[in-house]
């Protein structure tokens, strides 16, 4: 019976574990419809903070667009 209640457990944390991966990795992905809210200030930002003080590379401009700094702010961090 100890044997069959431990299995039961395993069981459940195997479930929890997936469903808590699944809601994190949803809560980290983009919108189903693919739009990214940020994208708009970040290209302001490109633009008034890079573009406008000389900054001409587009490699450099392409990338700073790109990368979603948000997920790596603090102040951020509990949005999606």
């Amino acid at each position: 019976m100890e044997a069959q209640l431990t299995r039961s457990r395993i069981f459940l944390l195997s479930r929890i574990r997936v469903a808590l991966i699944l809601v994190f990795s949803l809560w980290i992905m983009e919108p189903l419809s693919g739009q990214d809210r940020y994208a708009d200030a970040r290209g302001r930002m490109v633009k008034q903070q890079l573009s406008d003080r000389g900054i001409k590379d587009k490699a450099t401009l392409a990338a700073m667009k790109k990368v979603k700094r948000h997920l790596f702010c603090a102040c951020c961090s509990n949005e999606p």
